[in-house]
């Protein structure tokens, strides 16, 4: 009859919705990440200053470092092997420059003073004195990822309903936008998870047609392994999906050579050996 209820709604007002949502959702994220004092998060300042020292080094140190803060259970985040450290830390060292130069950038601290710029000093200097200064860099890394999680996440929402309905979901969970605002490595789990998920469910069946697909499922499923081991949760999920289009490939590949099947396995499970190889074992060993 005359009811348009069943069309599809325009690729143009998708993306005008999408964009929209996508906005208010940072925004959200970003005037709590500019307005909030420091350390008034969840554990923030041990999230800082694992952060700040892998914006110094490349490796952990011994176990009871002294140049390290820890937190009231005498821990710190830099033993923790989790892959946020390192990127985010190594991102900022050469970013540092531009956001301190760019005074539209910096995000202010809630007191209205300036964040110090980055200068030479020592360690102690550089991550422990100016810890509420860095941390809003930090912050806007944490953003940063939000904003292309969404935008993956609704990018392909245009064909496929699951990455849609994580995308709202995460928008309606307040919790999810306070997650991204401040300093912290579960954010970056929550995204690394997504994006596991949402390489399986776009390659589907011809996820086991490359050994570059295996390479990149094994690449995101390290990333995960390396992240909080909350962000573990997902993996049982994502690999049913993963044993269900394998059981499909089979069924569909009757003359598939039993040797390249093996070797699809093999480069996956290798290289996900080799990525966490460095922090998950060799270093706990030391």
């Amino acid at each position: 009859m005359g009811s348009n209820t069943d069309q599809p709604v325009s690729t143009r007002k998708y993306l005008v919705f999408s964009a929209l949502l996508i906005a208010v959702a940072v925004l959200t994220a970003y005037q709590i990440a500019r307005r909030t004092a420091y350390d008034v998060h969840p554990d923030e300042y041990i999230h800082v200053d694992a952060f700040c020292y892998f914006e110094n080094h490349f490796w952990p140190p011994d176990l009871n470092s002294d140049e390290l803060i820890y937190s009231s259970y005498g821990w710190s985040r830099v033993y923790d092997q989790e892959m946020v450290y390192l990127v985010y830390g190594q991102f900022a060292k050469l970013a540092r420059s531009i956001i301190d130069s760019r005074p539209w950038l910096v995000l202010r601290q809630a007191t209205g003073d300036n964040p110090a710029p980055f200068l030479e000093g020592t360690y102690f200097t550089r991550c422990q004195q100016r810890a509420p200064a860095l941390a809003q860099g930090y912050r806007l890394l944490n953003v940063l990822l939000y904003l292309i999680t969404l935008s993956v996440l609704f990018y392909m929402g245009q064909k496929h309903p699951w990455p849609l309905l994580i995308a709202l979901l995460m928008i309606c969970v307040p919790q999810v936008t306070y997650l991204f605002a401040y300093a912290n490595s579960d954010a970056w789990g929550l995204s690394m998870s997504i994006f596991l998920f949402l390489f399986v469910l776009r390659q589907g069946d011809r996820l086991f047609n490359s050994w570059l697909n295996m390479v990149g499922l094994a690449g995101l499923t390290a990333m995960v392994l390396l992240s909080k081991e909350t962000a573990w949760l997902s993996l049982p999920f994502t690999y049913l999906l993963v044993g269900w289009i394998f059981i499909e490939f089979i069924k569909d590949q009757h003359s598939l050579h039993f040797g390249r099947l093996v070797g699809l396995l093999t480069v996956l499970i290798l290289t996900t050996f080799l990525i966490i190889l460095p922090s998950n074992i060799v270093y706990p060993l030391t």
